[in-house]
């Protein structure tokens, strides 16, 4: 007699016939039992894909055919020939005494081994539904979220040439997890495996060049080949100067001043992509580890020597030459910050005019004479992050929907500046702060004229007070394309009220994840949360999520298709019926 401890009898084997199958319950399974000649095969009656019932479907020469998608799997594997649909659960089976023994447990027991295999496959097929599928069961299984980052950077790493939004995204992700909810962070993983597994699709796999195996060169002289590299293109130079100072001296803060130096002589390069992604790929190996930048750090080349800088841009040397500008105050910093002022002195109160204003020499001679006077380099910085953040705030509606993308990429290439700086302040760093703020002075145009702020409307009256009634009159309005003043105030009183900021960050980004737009909105929340903490309780911070939400919503709503699936995979996830509720 067979060990029946781990099984359970379902059924009798006169009831399962041949052509018809049999559907039982086995504790929180739904489980379809088909006669495969002599044998029972007991499967998931879920489809994978959907939830369609399988027992309705048909089974012809041994292949199961799901109608709803036409999703076809080998009966006796459970495995799907339609990789979109994923693999159905099999269960083990075996009969006496007329009885029909069913397993407990699926074969393919879920855990962790289980399901980082299934993200890989996912990652791999490029398959958005096994990407979610596996990223609830992992989350679920309490897989370390580091773990699972690492996972699908290593992926990223391997499988293309470029840094891409995938990998951006990723990072973004990484620094809003701590606000996310449960539910968010399915949605926020997801998002970020989707546009990964995207950018490497039909890719070749990245080849390595590796290290100057055996090289005695310092950092310094390291930093001058590799900003020699970038001026001359040169990827594969670039690529392993690079990688032989991680091996010397592996760590943000001691390759800071090595790869912003290179980066940042190309001003405001590829529109300010370039440094924002090497900062963003600083911020991925700090938290997944600096042993990890062989893989990761050569995604990055290509962009960095390819760059077009805002010197071979007309907009940047006409009608004033701003690049001439930039490049005498270059000239004097080492000098500047060598013979700056011992004490902190505070920031001139000046300052923030004449950053919102249109005279650019006297921009870069007030920040340079702040920082010899012995300003906080961070203060100035932090001040500039802050224009940037209020040319998102005050955009109007008669502006060009494409015209966010200049204010955008700024803000986010300044919010990068800031992060470079608090690694390290050296000429080589502190230079893209004055580059931060003539992008800001170039985008002053689109500010005209100036969007109201909510303070200024001050309509807050018919608004509720309550934290959870403001954060659906958000997710409300937001649902609708409307006068992006009534999302902003709503927004506005929330942080006035100084109700709990990671509620309000959990539903921004949430309703940022179910929109069909590409990553520079979800980076734009994640910049402004960062630069928003800095200035806590001021109305800055009030001011600066008015600018991620104006920004979101001008965009808003879309057929919100791309997240489609990882509603699916959640819905399957609590057993629910899809296929008679399609429209939930």
């Amino acid at each position: 007699m067979k060990e029946t401890s781990g099984y359970q009898a379902v059924a009798s084997q006169a009831e399962i016939l041949v052509g018809r199958a049999k559907v039982v319950r086995l504790g929180a399974h739904s489980i379809a039992l088909f006669r495969l000649g002599d044998e029972i095969i007991a499967l998931d009656n879920r489809c994978p894909h959907m939830g369609f019932p399988l027992d309705r479907g048909t089974v012809k020469d041994g292949i199961l055919t799901c109608h709803w998608h036409h999703a076809r799997f080998d009966i006796g594997s459970g495995c799907a020939f339609d990789l979109f649909a994923d693999d159905i659960p099999v269960f083990d089976t075996f009969c006496e005494d007329g009885r029909v023994f069913v397993s407990k447990t699926p074969k393919a027991v879920p855990g962790e081994s289980y399901y980082g295999q299934r993200l890989k496959k996912g990652l791999e097929q490029n398959i958005g539904l096994v990407q979610s599928k596996s990223v609830i069961g992992l989350l679920e299984s309490q897989t370390e979220f580091k773990e699972i980052v690492r996972q699908i950077a290593r992926f990223g790493g391997a499988n293309h040439e470029n840094w891409n939004d995938g990998m951006t995204s990723l990072a973004v992700v990484t620094n809003l997890w701590p606000d996310l909810s449960d539910r968010t962070r399915i949605f926020a993983l997801s998002y970020a495996a989707r546009r990964l597994a995207d950018n490497c699709a039909d890719r070749p796999s990245r080849r390595d060049r590796n290290q100057l195996a055996g090289s005695t060169s310092s950092l310094l002289q390291l930093k001058r080949w590799f900003r020699d590299w970038l001026v001359v293109r040169q990827r594969d130079g670039a690529e392993r100067t690079v990688l032989t100072a991680a091996a010397i001296s592996p760590g943000s803060m001691k390759l800071n001043d090595l790869l912003f130096a290179g980066v940042s002589d190309r001003i405001f390069s590829n529109t300010g992509h370039t440094l924002d992604f090497f900062n963003k790929a600083f911020e991925l190996l700090d938290f997944i580890g600096w042993e990890e930048a062989e893989g990761i750090l050569p995604t990055l080349m290509p962009q960095a020597s390819g760059a077009r800088g805002g010197e071979e841009q007309s907009s940047w040397r006409s009608p004033v030459d701003l690049i001439e500008i930039i490049r005498s105050v270059e000239a004097e910093l080492p000098s500047i910050l060598s013979n700056r002022g011992k004490s902190e002195a505070p920031l001139d109160p000046d300052l923030e005019g004449i950053l919102w204003g249109d005279n650019p020499a006297t921009i870069t001679e007030l920040i340079a004479g702040e920082i010899a006077r012995g300003v906080d380099v961070l203060a100035i910085a932090k001040q500039v992050c802050y224009t940037a953040a209020m040319r998102l705030a005050r955009f109007p509606e008669s502006n060009d929907i494409a015209d966010w993308f200049n204010p955008v990429h700024t803000f986010n290439f300044s919010n990068a500046v800031y992060q470079s700086l608090k690694r390290g302040v050296t000429p080589d760093t502190v230079k893209a702060i004055f580059h931060a703020a003539m992008a800001t002075y170039k985008d002053r145009f689109l500010n005209i004229p100036e969007a109201p702020l909510p303070g200024e409307l001050n309509d807050f009256e018919n608004l509720p007070e309550e934290p959870e009634l403001l954060r659906e009159q958000i997710t409300g309005l937001l649902d609708h394309r409307q006068n992006l003043n009534a999302v902003t105030g709503a927004v506005a009183k929330y942080v006035r009220l100084r109700h709990p900021l990671g509620d309000l960050i959990d539903t921004l980004a949430i309703a940022t994840l179910r929109e069909d737009l590409d990553f520079h909105k979800i980076q734009v929340l994640e910049a402004g949360v960062s630069q928003a903490r800095l200035w806590q309780g001021g109305p800055e911070e009030e001011n600066i999520f008015v600018g991620i939400t104006r920004h979101l919503a001008a965009h808003c709503p879309t057929r919100r298709g791309e997240s489609r699936m990882t509603q699916i995979a959640v819905r399957l996830q609590r057993d629910e019926v899809i296929y008679d509720n399609a429209g939930k």
